[in-house]
């Protein structure tokens, strides 16, 4: 088992007010929130709130 290790461990994101995060979030791209909304309730809450002004990107492929 591989272990990720950053330089600093703590969690700064969830220290950040949700109207910062709103905003942040608002300048990533759909894959990225889905990913972000994984992390907890509360990222699933603001990432929802922030899909409308989220970017989109032009789809390159088509899996069915």
């Amino acid at each position: 088992l591989i272990e990720l290790k950053s330089i600093n461990d703590e969690d700064l994101l969830s220290q950040l007010a949700d109207d910062c995060l709103r905003d942040i979030l608002a300048r990533v791209d759909h894959n990225d929130l889905d990913q972000v909304a994984s992390l907890s309730r509360r990222m699933r809450r603001i990432s929802a709130i922030s899909r409308s002004k989220a970017i989109m990107l032009e789809a390159t492929s088509l899996i069915v």
